[in-house]
């Protein structure tokens, strides 16, 4: 029940994330691109491709769409997201016969509900696990098991009396202000920034790649995306405080 973005098949490697390949402000050769600050990059750079562990991928533009990778990633370029990592709980109870179509929130509740096709009740809503210290994987806590049950039993009572098939750790990146980080990435030429999603949810992902593609191909896309780009944070005080994600 995992979803792919947040965990390796056994034996594959992490993203490796000191090496992002750019071409020189008029598309140069490429070149291994590792910690450089802004100052010692030309402005105009472009990425001209990615090294990967299974080898290099050449691009003419790249979406920077990483989760709680992309703020590794984008330091590459000597630009730093406003980003830090969460570590959310979710969990697996059932099977059950099909009786729910809709996900199911609560006002007052950590609860998103759904029902899969096999039967499997997938339930979340925010409940933190312990995230481990690289930022890189994180733990399930009995704490935040027992607390989701007994939000999403409230709602759905027969859940109660289901068993409890697995419980995992997903990584999301947080903004700063919540809000994800839309469009151009500043200083590079051929760099579009997708992160940030701030436990959003995985239903906002066909408007997404809609608006992205349309931003890139068309410069226009239907819906504006101003209010999230990366020049809001500008004028953001360097000691701003995250959010606390695991406060109730």
């Amino acid at each position: 029940m995992r979803h792919p973005h947040h965990e390796r098949r056994p034996g594959q490697r992490a993203p490796d994330h000191e090496r992002v390949r750019r071409g020189g402000p008029t598309g140069g050769s490429p070149l291994a691109h590792r910690n450089r600050r802004n100052r010692d990059r030309p402005p105009g750079g472009r990425v001209a491709g990615l090294e990967t562990s299974t080898g290099p991928i050449a691009c003419d533009w790249l979406v920077l769409a990483a989760g709680a990778g992309s703020a590794p990633l984008a330091s590459q370029l000597g630009v730093t997201l406003p980003l830090t990592t969460m570590a959310l709980q979710m969990m697996a109870v059932g099977p059950f016969d099909l009786v729910l179509a809709p996900t199911v929130g609560a006002v007052g509740r950590r609860l998103s509900l759904k029902q899969s096709p096999n039967g499997l009740f997938v339930i979340g809503g925010g409940w933190p696990g312990d995230l481990d210290g690289a930022g890189r994987a994180g733990t399930t806590r009995l704490a935040s098991i027992r607390g989701s049950i007994e939000h999403a039993s409230a709602i759905l009572p027969l859940l109660g009396r289901l068993p409890l098939q697995r419980t995992w750790v997903g990584l999301e990146s947080l903004a700063i202000d919540e809000i994800p980080i839309l469009g151009a990435l500043p200083g590079v030429d051929n760099v579009t920034i997708a992160a940030g999603f701030s436990g959003h949810g995985f239903a906002l992902s066909p408007i997404i790649g809609q608006l992205l593609s349309e931003l890139i191909i068309d410069a226009a896309p239907s819906i504006p995306l101003d209010a999230f780009g990366y020049d809001r944070f500008v004028a953001l005080p360097a000691d701003t405080p995250f959010p606390d994600w695991q406060a109730g």
